[in-house]
């Protein structure tokens, strides 16, 4: 996505974000307000501008230094990873971590948590916003190799790109634990009695555990 694509989609969700504040009408176990939103959104606002800018700083690594790389310089806990790449399971854990995001529209289709449409969607937004670039942040300041840049099985171009720099750590499970945690909340909220919960809970957990390792085993990150 271009800078330009991607200032664009930002501001039209944020501004989306405050109006669903504002529309909000409906009684639920959530409520959301102009104060406490605003600082949230307000944040969020910051921790995005501050992820993304620190994201397009780094520079991408030369063929000189990646001739110089040793999976030996990798911590022993962490070098399992190295011997890791998959275009394949690369693409799996991209597809995995939609369906984890995609996951908690599936509230919706209960009446009850219908009605609340504005306050949920706000919510998650929120959620969502700093799930995303918190780790910007983190990778940014890291700068740290990925596993499959010290694997000769990986394609070289890909180990040119800035993207080889931004291993810690992970967004794509930060997301999906996010997105997890979030959908079995938000069903606990409303349903706090039901027999289902548990089950909500570990089914969701375990698919972002499954994001978590198809990033491990694809060569993306550490362990």
């Amino acid at each position: 996505m271009s800078e330009r694509s991607f200032g664009k989609v930002f501001s039209t969700l944020f501004i989306s974000a405050f109006v669903l504040i504002a529309t909000t009408m409906a009684q639920s176990p959530y409520k959301t307000s102009w104060e406490k939103d605003g600082i949230i959104l307000g944040s969020g606002a910051v921790v995005a501008g501050a992820g993304y800018f620190l994201e397009q700083k780094i520079k991408p690594l030369s063929i000189q230094e990646i001739a110089a790389l040793s999976r030996n310089d990798v911590n022993a806990f962490d070098r399992s990873a190295t011997y890791n790449w998959s275009k394949n399971l690369t693409t799996f854990s991209d597809v995995s971590v939609a369906i984890t995001m995609i996951a908690p529209v599936t509230l919706f289709l209960d009446k009850n948590v219908g009605k609340d449409f504005q306050t949920i969607s706000t919510m998650y937004f929120e959620t969502l916003l700093f799930a995303t670039f918190l780790p910007s942040i983190a990778k940014g300041t890291a700068e740290r190799i990925r596993p499959f840049v010290y694997n000769e099985e990986a394609p070289q171009n890909i180990k040119l790109e800035a993207e080889a720099k931004k291993s810690f750590f992970s967004g794509h499970t930060t997301v999906a634990f996010a997105s997890a945690v979030f959908l079995s909340s938000v069903y606990n909220g409303y349903f706090p009695d039901s027999r289902c919960t548990k089950y909500v809970w570990a089914g969701s957990l375990l698919s972002a555990s499954l994001v978590g390792y198809l990033r491990y085993a694809s060569g993306n990150h550490y362990p």
